[in-house]
């Protein structure tokens, strides 16, 4: 079975999140994307502290789909240097990481 992972990206707003979302399942990067439209992240930034509201998306995909995805949520995203983190899913109901496998597609071939 393909190896399957929960992709973390923050942004700035719960418009641009749902935005997002809505492209990365239409691309089929992504099965499913819950949206955390409000939190907030503390972080140092060009050496100042900040403290911003953001909103958090939690991407359900296949493991090899992660460069593909990280490329097209940098090639969209406002910030510098965008949180996306891919955490790996240890276990969780077949029939539901079949489903990730089966509504996400092929990555690219790489040349």
């Amino acid at each position: 079975m393909t190896e399957c992972v929960e992709v973390v990206i923050t942004g700035p707003t719960p418009e641009w999140a749902e935005d997002l979302a809505q492209l990365l399942v239409e691309e089929r990067l992504a099965a499913c994307v819950h949206i955390v439209p409000e939190t907030r992240a503390v972080y140092r930034w060009e050496d100042e502290i900040n403290d911003d509201p953001e909103s958090r998306l939690q991407v359900h995909t296949r493991a090899d789909l992660v460069p593909e995805l990280s490329r097209r949520v940098c090639e969209l995203h406002s910030y510098d240097v965008p949180c996306v983190l891919a955490l790996p899913i240890v276990g969780g109901l077949p029939a539901y990481l079949d489903w990730i496998v089966a509504t996400t597609r092929e990555p690219a071939p790489t040349a």
